[in-house]
């Protein structure tokens, strides 16, 4: 409660024409966004969690696997080319998991570089949506 009260603290303040009803409105309707985002935000932290678990499950098998594909060549040695094909194929297909799981990996992590609104900038945006709105009322006859 006291992030939204910083966030709207530039529109508390009374308008020119001494009207504070545009304030109330902006502020329900910044608290609704921001329990929306919320919401969204522990989906998504949910969703990548859920992810990164299924990872690690299939990646455990996948080493197991690769491993025992590794030994088996190293054990036949050079009798080993009658099966190469096959090996290379499970070699292939091995690798394509890999890349899925990575492309999900990649997904699921939080990203860095995503801008973030401060308190500062959400207030400034609304102060200057506010004003511009009543820029556009007091302009109408």
């Amino acid at each position: 409660m006291q992030a939204i009260s910083r966030w709207t603290a530039a529109i508390r303040q009374p308008r020119s024409n001494g009207s504070n009803a545009p304030s109330a409105a902006a502020l329900v309707q910044l608290r609704e966004a921001r329990h929306r985002q919320l919401v969204q935000n522990e989906k998504l932290a949910a969703v990548g969690e859920l992810i990164a678990g299924v990872a690690h499950e299939i990646n455990n098998p996948l080493a197991v696997m690769l491993g025992y594909v590794n030994l088996v060549t190293h054990e036949l040695g050079p009798t080993a080319w009658s099966v190469r094909m096959e090996v290379d194929l499970i070699l292939q297909q091995i690798a394509r998991v890999q890349r899925i799981i990575d492309s999900l990996l990649y997904i699921a992590r939080p990203k860095r570089d995503v801008a973030v609104l401060t308190p500062e900038d959400l207030s400034t945006l609304v102060q200057e949506s506010l004003d511009s709105s009543s820029t556009r009322h007091s302009a109408t006859p």
